[in-house]
């Protein structure tokens, strides 16, 4: 009886399985995840049914998820490109530095140098290596370069060179005063063989204490000065208001006599005119070891100048060098209160300018404009100093035209700087521009009367028609 039973319920299961369509597997199919299609035809209709049934197979590939470097491992991965799943991580070994063997450079005067060393030439990483410190120009006294004719623009200066790479910068400059502006001008005068008389005996007597290594001792003059010459003008045809003029011109014609006092002292008969004019040095100079220190920080900036701004046949350019070396090198000067200008002996001389870039002075017009002439007549460019108002300022002569240049007006607060942090509204002007409405009288020289004493002018050039300008490229081009 249990035996019919059991052989009933399997016809009956079979049959439900058929009544419910399920499709089974064969080993091969189950091989390779297909089953195949079967159909079949309803009795109430004649649509055909059709079922497929399909099981997942992985498509593998590689992929490095991390390099291995030098001193790092790294790892891959097998991973199935239809459904991203991770089947298999392994890991990538450090492949270990590939050394190459640096040879040894030797530092120059500029440049740091290093010892022998090796070098990977996958990571870069570097053993047994020691920066060797660059070591500095060896300058020492060369040469003097001496024009041959009186009359020439050029000047005379020391050139000095570097015993290791033979580098040279210029320095000392002693003004050829025969080829100055200002002597020249002293000539066309009605009473010239007087002036220019007078003018070489200033000369003669400032160079002679180029070599002076006196210390002025003693009890601060009243002055402000220490007298080095004195000389009975009234006997050479001249009032103290012509030798005082013929002096000032004089200061702004030679501006390596930084020692001299821009004052001076007239003595005479108790009634009457005074007849001698004393000059003098400056209290500030009266030690000869800080005028010898004085002097070594002008070597410096010509030295600094030379580092700066390589050697440049174009005028325009070294014009703009010398423009741009001195605004970057100081800072105007003021008094405590900070509006006032700063009245020391060395700020109104080219040693506010040298000496700064030991951080140890600043500068107000007449060191700025002193100092690019002194720039200029070194590397033969023709310029002037410009006095007036209380300012000073210079013109520069490139191509046979004037042009105005004022590098103290161009040395502006941050927030009115352009060009590469440097102002050029003053900077190679025709006389519209360089007197424009922000000058506001600023640049109107002194009359032209010798009897003016100290505030006599001589006639300036007649201004050029075109002005210049820095471009974004820091080029200069026209101002068209």
């Amino acid at each position: 009886m249990k035996k019919r039973i059991f052989v009933v319920a399997l016809i009956l299961f079979l049959l439900s399985l058929t009544a419910c369509n399920l499709n089974w597997f064969t080993t091969t199919e189950w091989k390779t995840g297909t089953k195949a299609t079967s159909s079949k035809t309803s009795a109430s209709s004649s649509v055909i049914e059709t079922t497929t049934t399909t099981a997942h197979v992985h498509t593998t590939a590689y992929r490095v998820v991390k390099d291995a470097k030098c001193t790092e491992s790294g790892y891959g991965q097998t991973y199935c490109t239809s459904c991203g799943e991770v089947l298999d991580t392994n890991i990538i070994p450090a492949t270990g530095h590939t050394w190459d063997s640096i040879i040894g450079h030797e530092p120059t005067c500029t440049e740091d140098g290093y010892t022998a060393h090796s070098e990977c030439t996958k990571c870069g990483a570097v053993v047994n290596n020691q920066i060797l410190p660059a070591l500095g120009h060896n300058y020492s006294f060369s040469h003097r370069i001496v024009p041959e004719d009186d009359n020439y623009v050029s000047h005379s200066y020391a050139v000095y060179t570097c015993d290791r790479c033979y580098g040279t910068y210029h320095s000392l400059l002693q003004t050829n005063y025969k080829a100055a502006y200002g002597y020249k001008s002293l000539s066309i005068l009605s009473n010239s063989e007087a002036y220019l008389a007078f003018y070489e005996w200033l000369y003669s007597e400032a160079s002679a204490f180029r070599l002076n290594y006196t210390d002025f001792e003693g009890e601060e003059p009243s002055d402000g000065g220490y007298e080095i010459a004195r000389k009975n003008v009234a006997a050479m045809g001249l009032t103290i208001k012509e030798a005082a003029a013929v002096y000032h011109t004089f200061l702004y014609d030679c501006p390596e006599f930084y020692y001299l006092k821009s004052g001076y002292i007239a003595i005479g008969p108790r009634d009457g005119d005074p007849h001698t004019f004393v000059m003098q040095i400056d209290e500030a100079f009266k030690l000869s070891s800080y005028r010898e220190e004085c002097q070594n920080t002008v070597k410096k900036m010509c030295e600094d100048f030379t580092a700066e701004y390589s050697h440049t046949n174009d005028k325009l350019t070294l014009i703009k060098n010398i423009h741009d070396f001195i605004i970057k090198r100081v800072n105007y000067g003021y008094e405590e209160d900070g509006t006032t200008p700063l009245d020391d002996a060395e700020a109104h001389c080219i040693i506010g300018v040298s000496a700064s870039g030991n951080g140890k002075a600043s500068a107000v017009c007449e060191a700025y404009s002193k100092t690019f002439l002194y720039f200029a007549r070194m590397y033969d460019v023709d310029a002037i100093i410009v006095h007036g108002a209380g300012h000073a300022w210079n013109m520069v002569k490139y191509n046979g035209n004037w042009y105005g240049l004022d590098a103290t007006w161009d040395d502006q607060p941050e927030t009115y700087r352009d060009q590469g942090g440097i102002y050029y509204g003053y900077f190679m002007k025709n006389e519209a521009d360089f007197n424009d409405e922000h000058a506001d009288g600023g640049h109107t020289p002194y009359d032209y009367y010798i009897t003016n004493g100290l505030r006599y002018q001589f006639p300036i050039p007649p201004f050029a028609s075109t002005s210049y300008k820095v471009n974004i490229l820091g080029k200069v081009v026209l101002d068209d």
